[in-house]
């Protein structure tokens, strides 16, 4: 399991199989623990240095969340500081029609985004390169997809997300078939406006 893990893309939830095995062989070790006494020694000082150590981890990790639960901060206020997607996604939200259809690039969190969307990158999303690969041009390809609209995160690297636009998107933004319409925090949002 920790193998399968390592070569894939090290999502923490590939190993909860593992911890739950972990766990019944601890729980052996906690109870045969009884017989030696450095074995329950060093299970009670890790119990208690983790009990001592777990409440200030907690409150150094929640430190950027106090603002939210005392109501110095909105919810809101508080997603647009942390997330650099919430902008553009609310932007999305507010001025685009109900029916628009986002192919989305570099951002595998839309959380917010209250459109119908799609991955459009390469390794989340083969049926771009399948209809290219068949003669229909890039644009023709998100367009059967149903997109009208192309949500790219610019700096996938430095704010979480993952990938981002391919070579072809590309093309369409510089022959003016993809028209910018938003940008902020390293965010844009394009129009499909080419005719296919």
């Amino acid at each position: 399991m920790w193998a399968f893990w390592a070569l894939t893309s090290q999502q923490i939830r590939y190993l909860f199989p593992a911890l739950a095995l972990w766990s019944l062989v601890c729980g052996f070790g906690a109870i045969r623990a009884n017989n030696w006494p450095l074995a329950r020694f060093v299970l009670a000082f890790s119990l208690g240095a983790w009990l001592l150590f777990s409440p200030f981890l907690h409150l150094y990790r929640a430190q950027n969340t106090f603002a939210v639960i005392s109501g110095a901060e909105t919810q809101t206020d508080f997603l647009r500081r942390t997330f650099a997607g919430k902008l553009a996604m609310e932007w999305a939200n507010q001025n685009t029609p109900p029916n628009a259809r986002f192919a989305v690039y570099g951002e595998p969190r839309c959380f917010y985004l209250e459109r119908a969307y799609f991955w459009a990158d390469a390794p989340h999303n083969r049926l771009i390169a399948e209809q290219t690969e068949a003669g229909k041009s890039y644009e023709q390809a998100l367009k059967t997809l149903g997109a009208t609209h192309v949500l790219v995160n610019t700096t996938p690297g430095e704010n979480g997300g993952v990938f981002g636009p391919s070579a072809g998107f590309l093309a369409l933004v510089e022959n003016g078939e993809a028209v910018l319409r938003f940008e902020a925090r390293g965010y844009q949002i394009y129009e499909l406006v080419g005719e296919s």
